[in-house]
């Protein structure tokens, strides 16, 4: 199909940002509703996802050797209700991950004009033709970091190129270290970049959770990877980010995480927990 920049535009703009995912990322799956739901708060939803990833893994089968639990309502009940949230939880964040991530990546792109020294690699059009490509677009088409992602977004669909294509070459572009200035590309943004790719490619649960807490571990030059996203910013920044991952390392228990939960991940956590009967667990009393 042949793309022209108003088509493209008209198509993108109109388009939900779920949409617009779909023509980069490709089918994602849905979340649904269910007996959780979904915080509007971006930190909220890092506890929640940190305590999810526990009772996860607790022992609630009482025909299973070594269980401690005891009788508190509906073991089936428990067990469903942590599927549902995994089912709603896991699917938005990896969705939203992926979305915030890219984004950020586009707008370090832009550096490929300034602080990439293409003229030291020899056939740069024949080895990383994608990239050569995006260099010469930026050069004919200055703009600003808040207007990247969609800019970029828009290049891309028109030349058929799609989100793995493009971050797996910028991978290799930003592992050239030695060809960037200082504080610009580098290691760090190729690691974020395999950070995105991770996630995307992720299909079991175990992996999505160990993808999507790696995402929150990377930084770029100057700090986190999602400062560069509005949405994620709480006061204008994104430091809630390492003071949650302090919190979450320095935790001598899960039942410190718990007040900073929603109060449906709370009470399903409390549930979890009560019927696991784990060890150093069983003795959180609600407020």
């Amino acid at each position: 199909m042949k793309w022209n920049t108003l088509s493209v535009a008209k198509l993108y703009t109109q388009k939900s940002r779920k949409s617009r995912n779909k023509i980069f990322f490709g089918d994602i799956p849905t979340f649904k509703v269910s007996a959780y739901s979904l915080s509007k708060s971006k930190k909220v939803l890092l506890y929640d996802f940190y305590v999810l990833s526990y009772i996860s893994t607790l022992n609630l089968n009482p025909q299973s050797k070594g269980y401690l639990g005891e009788y508190w309502g509906s073991v089936d009940d428990v067990v469903e209700h942590i599927k549902d949230a995994k089912d709603t939880l896991i699917p938005y964040m990896k969705e939203d991950l992926l979305s915030a991530v890219f984004d950020s990546i586009c707008c370090e792109s832009r550096h490929l004009i300034h602080h990439f020294h293409h003229f030291y690699i020899e056939d740069l059009s024949k080895k990383y033709p994608l990239v050569e490509k995006l260099r010469e677009f930026l050069e004919n088409n200055r703009f600003g970091r808040s207007s990247a992602p969609i800019k970029i977004r828009l290049w891309l669909l028109k030349n058929n190129v799609d989100g793995e294509k493009f971050v797996t070459e910028m991978t290799k572009i930003f592992s050239l270290y030695k060809f960037w200035d200082s504080d610009y590309g580098g290691r760090k943004w190729s690691k974020i970049c395999r950070g995105w790719l991770r996630l995307f490619q992720e299909k079991t649960d175990t992996g999505l959770f160990i993808a999507i807490d790696h995402i929150f571990d990377l930084e770029h030059n100057s700090g986190c990877v999602l400062d560069k996203i509005e949405r994620f910013k709480i006061c204008g920044n994104c430091d809630w980010v390492e003071e949650s991952l302090t919190r979450k390392h320095n935790a001598q228990s899960i039942n410190e995480l718990l007040p900073y939960c929603s109060s449906d991940m709370k009470k399903l956590a409390l549930k979890a927990i009560k019927m696991s009967r784990s060890y150093g667990l069983h003795d959180y009393q609600p407020n």
